[in-house]
């Protein structure tokens, strides 16, 4: 979940991939036209070929890099890829320089993968998989190897293409097997959403009758959520609670707040641990900042930064935590930000979460964390500790400094950290990447004040 516009479908990355369809009839017409002289013609259809398939790497680097994914794009450029490869699979075949069997192989799973695909996705999205990924290089490099017009006295070359592209075929079918396993997957979570909402129903109507019970109930009501019984995100919220309840037991005992911002998880964080018996003497309060806006003029984070690398970011989350810190005017901070799908956004996949993290210090900046805060504070879990990071700067999830940005104005009162990760959770699964950062979130917080 993220708050930026969605990319129009006119941009640079699909017209890249419309670029790379045209291609296709290009190649084509100038293999025919050299009818296996291996001259001029087929010369230019190699380099037809390998622009072509250079567009395929770009348009996915700009997209991501540029936050310019579509609906469109999705769907053309896998289309487009196939086109294109297996245009030059069937005419290295039809012109007897590469064996039918492995054409075959290959052009049946990606007509079959692609089908079943656009047929899950009602259900949710099958992230490209490493082994796909494998298949794709390994077939492109294969085919242009034997595209090349080889000299009769480096002919033995075209054995290398002839096993890359046989190797190809192998992790074709290894590869729609994994994909095949991901369709069941999520096939079997929507029907176990189905049942829970069905008991769900059930449950809510004996809610109304005065027969609730307590906690995970209440969480989601809070959320608006029905969970599936047994689903990964039912689990992973189960497994929240106890965290809250250490988080409240643990930060009363030692007189500290917390507060939260919550972009991604649009206020669990701060709903669990307000569950909690006794939570109004540790929750100071919380801003759910889903618009970048919020995030700008309530947080204070940097409106040029998020321009410039939108909400899904370490320095994002991290300020996100001192802007929390400050509006609630608590001990601790938190955030979380990320986006939970179906879609990637902004360059960033399904399932990347960052979390930030704010600890009251002092106005000077300085290091020490001044009491009462100082005495209920794990000296070894404050933010940054034995990272490297200077004092009063923001460091990003590999403790690097991040850019050098200073910590000044109201939130200097706050030294910041960021613990900024991807998760890895389950591609699609919006209320599986949700819960998982709230449990993400409370372990952060829990490990900054001690047992």
């Amino acid at each position: 979940m993220t708050e930026q516009a969605p990319a129009p479908a006119w941009n640079i990355a699909n017209v890249l991939t419309g670029v790379r369809i045209v291609l296709i009839p290009v190649f084509v017409a100038f293999m025919l036209m050299d009818a296996q002289s291996y001259g001029l013609w087929r010369w230019l259809a190699v380099l037809v070929f390998a622009v072509a398939v250079y567009t395929d790497k770009l348009d996915g680097d700009i997209a991501r890099a540029r936050g310019l994914v579509t609906s469109f794009g999705k769907i053309a450029d896998p289309i487009a890829d196939k086109l294109l490869m297996g245009t030059a699979l069937v005419l290295l075949s039809a012109l007897g320089e590469l064996t039918w069997w492995i054409t075959g192989i290959i052009l049946v799973r990606e007509i079959g993968i692609t089908v079943m695909r656009f047929w899950v996705i009602r259900w949710g999205v099958i992230a490209a998989s490493a082994g796909g990924k494998i298949k794709t290089v390994t077939q492109a490099l294969g085919t242009f190897i034997l595209l090349l017009p080889w000299t009769p006295q480096h002919l033995w070359l075209t054995w290398i293409g002839w096993v890359i592209v046989g190797i190809a075929a192998a992790i074709t079918l290894y590869s729609a097997i994994d994909y095949v396993r991901q369709a069941a997957a999520l096939y079997r979570g929507h029907q176990a959403k189905l049942a829970g909402a069905g008991q769900a129903s059930g449950a809510d109507q004996a809610d109304a009758a005065g027969t609730a019970e307590g906690g995970g109930r209440r969480a989601r009501r809070r959320s608006g959520v029905s969970l599936a019984p047994g689903s990964p995100a039912a689990v992973l919220q189960s497994e929240c609670a106890p965290l809250a309840r250490e988080l409240v037991t643990r930060a009363g005992a030692a007189g500290l707040t917390v507060a939260t911002a919550e972009s991604l998880t649009a206020g669990l964080v701060a709903a669990t641990i307000a569950d909690v018996p006794g939570a109004s003497a540790v929750l100071r309060g919380g801003v759910v900042s889903y618009a970048v806006e919020v995030k700008a003029s309530v947080l204070g984070v940097d409106a040029a930064w998020l321009a410039e690398h939108g909400p899904v970011d370490p320095r994002v989350a991290e300020e996100m935590a001192a802007g929390a810190a400050r509006v609630c005017d608590a001990d601790l901070g938190v955030s979380t930000t990320g986006v939970a799908g179906p879609e990637p956004h902004g360059g960033r996949a399904v399932g990347t979460v960052y979390l930030g993290v704010a600890v009251r210090g002092s106005r000077e900046e300085s290091p020490v964390v001044p009491a009462p805060v100082a005495a209920a504070l794990d000296p070894t879990s404050a933010p940054d500790a034995g990272r490297g990071a200077v004092p009063g700067t923001v460091a990003s999830a590999d403790g690097a400094a991040n850019g050098g940005h200073a910590v000044t104005g109201p939130d200097a009162r706050w030294c910041r950290g960021t613990a900024g990760h991807a998760l890895e959770v389950f591609p699609g699964d919006r209320d599986a990447v949700r819960w998982a950062a709230v449990k993400a979130a409370l372990e952060l917080l829990l490990s900054k004040i001690p047992a």
